[in-house]
């Protein structure tokens, strides 16, 4: 991957599509990634209400990070909400015949 990180590929006990599970509360779901390149990430979901807040935390530790980051963030930016839209259309739509 572009972005260097270690995902785990063990199973899903403590982990989310190979991204480790730090915390879950009722109220919130930290994600977190280590990086080969010096980008770790952190990932945040919270439900609020009908919503879903989605933060995305990225560690630059070196300019080369820095410089990968800033080409991938635009898309970042435009592909999580569509993703995640995605997946709250087919979340809804469960169980329809």
């Amino acid at each position: 991957m572009a972005l260097g990180l270690e995902l785990d590929r063990r199973g899903p006990d403590r982990s989310v599509l190979g991204w480790e599970l730090r915390r879950s509360t009722a109220e919130f779901a930290l994600l977190a990634a280590d990086s080969r390149i010096g980008m770790p990430a952190e990932l945040i979901f919270k439900p609020q209400g009908d919503t879903l807040l989605f933060v995305t935390f990225v560690q630059q530790r070196n300019p080369i990070a820095r410089a990968i980051w800033a080409l991938v963030a635009p898309r970042h930016r435009r592909v999580v909400p569509y993703l995640l839209g995605r997946a709250a259309g087919q979340q809804s739509g469960a169980g329809r015949a």
